[in-house]
């Protein structure tokens, strides 16, 4: 009888947890699977065909078109390949595996931020707040490899002090999205650095290098093979153009100021944002004098390095803001924690304060709302329509870029600001995953025209309406169909 109410004293405090979560997951479940619709023509179709090659040809190599694929590790595509396998709808099943995923990611930010704060109420409105944001909103509801690092990151900092655990959260991290999965391994280092400096325990330091140079190693070995396999391909691929060039150029016109991301934020929260470097100033001032526990200050602050990160890379995109996110929110509202001491006694007034707070943050939120009950990322457009029809009309594929995307090529190129997929996916990735044959892109007319002209029976070319002066044989092609702007030409 002891046992059981200590159980419920100690857990009945995290319930609003559990409820938010059933609620959330399960609005965001029944519209996944009351209204499916296709794969988005880009992270989402990639990386599903990504994982589906793998598994089809049994590789740990990431295979695009029977290419490998060196851009990201193997870890997600090769997940969401097995839920895309199971008897289910792929774009249901994978996207209910990601609105799972991001459950767990919050029960693991909830824990992170409780430890931090040891307040229940304020780690449950990080998380309502955080699951409200937009960004992670739409992360929720898609494939998408960023909720396996944010995974990664938030569980190897909940249990570095356990070797086994935090090597599956490293693992988790690096594996999805390379050296970044690396940061929290990082941010344990300093704070194993700082507590020697504190402590001068050097045995207990010599314990936490080893342990995190087994890790590293650990990590690394997935990496070591890649570039034993494919050397200096891997290298230019996976480290330089999509690791180093990203944070050092605007790659395929992902422009964006030094501000970009802190505008993100702006727009979404207003001046609140300004708050947030209030509670930056007052954690430090109660970390040095002492007010708070050392674990308190560095698991409260864990990713904010992150958004500083970020600010400075010059290729920008909104997603990047995504494990930023709830460390912004935290900030804003962390001055709401100083109430529970001036409330300690009447803590049903520190709640209510929390709750008009949170209705004040999302309440009336008209974009929030349809977000979560009417938009969709996706839809069955002409580009579905035209791969699934030459799926059963044709025997190969091929596609001519639009001028306009011919265009952006030339252009990237002479600017030093293409990389080596940058022709590898054409406009509409989807159709390649759609089609379930190899296609055939094409950037340059002539050759284009030359290979229609010498291609084989029953094959299939696609082309924009706008290509006037390509004319294929009456005699030799059939028009399949025009999808808007699109025409398909199959050779009889």
């Amino acid at each position: 009888m002891k046992l059981n109410k200590w159980f419920l004293e100690s857990n009945l405090k995290h319930i609003g947890l559990a409820i938010f979560l059933i609620i959330y997951l399960s609005i965001l479940s029944y519209k996944v699977i009351s209204k499916p619709t296709p794969f988005i023509s880009w992270d989402e179709s990639i990386y599903v065909q990504v994982g589906k090659e793998m598994l089809n040809q049994k590789s740990i190599v990431p295979l695009w078109q029977g290419q490998p694929w060196f851009e990201k590790p193997p870890l997600a595509p090769l997940v969401y390949a097995v839920i895309a396998d199971l008897p289910v709808q792929p774009e249901v099943s994978t996207r209910l595996f990601s609105i799972l995923l991001t459950g767990f990611a919050f029960l693991l930010l909830y824990l992170l931020f409780y430890k931090a704060q040891k307040s229940a109420i304020f780690a449950l409105f990080v998380v309502i707040t955080t699951a409200a944001n937009p960004i992670v909103l739409q992360r929720a509801q898609i494939v998408n490899t960023d909720v396996f690092l944010l995974i990664g990151w938030l569980g190897y900092l909940l249990f570095y002090e356990n070797f086994s655990i935090s090597t599956i959260f490293l693992l988790i991290g690096v594996l999805s999205k390379s050296v970044l999965g690396i940061y929290p391994l990082m941010l344990v280092a300093a704070f194993e650095l700082y507590k020697f400096i504190m402590k001068r325990d050097k045995k207990q330091l010599i314990l936490s290098i080893k342990q995190l140079g087994i890790q590293l190693g650990i990590a690394s070995l997935w990496y070591l093979l890649m570039i034993v396999l494919y050397g200096n391909s891997f290298i230019k691929v996976h480290f330089i153009e999509h690791l180093v060039e990203r944070y050092t150029k605007s790659l395929e016109t992902h422009f964006g100021h030094l501000d970009f991301y802190i505008n993100l934020f702006f727009i979404q929260y207003g001046n609140r944002v300004f708050i947030s470097v209030a509670s930056v100033l007052i954690l430090t001032f109660l970390f040095i004098r002492k007010k708070i526990e050392p674990i308190q200050y560095f698991l409260s602050l864990a990713l904010l390095p992150w958004l500083i990160f970020i600010n400075f890379a010059k290729t920008k995109l909104d997603w990047y803001v995504y494990p930023a996110v709830p460390q912004v929110l935290f900030l804003i509202i962390y001055p709401v924690t100083l109430l529970q001491l001036l409330f300690k006694k009447m803590p049903i007034i520190y709640i209510g304060v929390m709750i008009v707070l949170i209705a004040n943050f999302i309440g009336n939120n008209y974009e929030l709302k349809q977000a979560i009950f009417t938009t969709t990322y996706s839809q069955y457009d002409n580009e579905y329509n035209l791969a699934t029809t030459a799926k059963n009309n044709c025997t190969t594929l091929a596609i001519l870029a639009d001028q306009s995307t011919r265009n952006d090529v030339v252009n990237l190129k002479s600017a030093g600001l293409a990389i080596s997929t940058t022709e590898w996916y054409g406009k509409y990735p989807a159709i390649i995953y759609y089609f379930g044959k190899k296609v055939q892109l094409y950037y340059d007319k002539e050759r284009f025209i030359h290979d229609q002209a010498m291609s084989s029976k029953a094959s299939c070319w696609s082309f924009d309406q706008e290509e006037s002066d390509i004319k294929p044989a009456s005699g030799s092609f059939s028009l399949v169909k025009k999808f808007g702007v699109h025409s398909l030409y199959k050779r009889v």
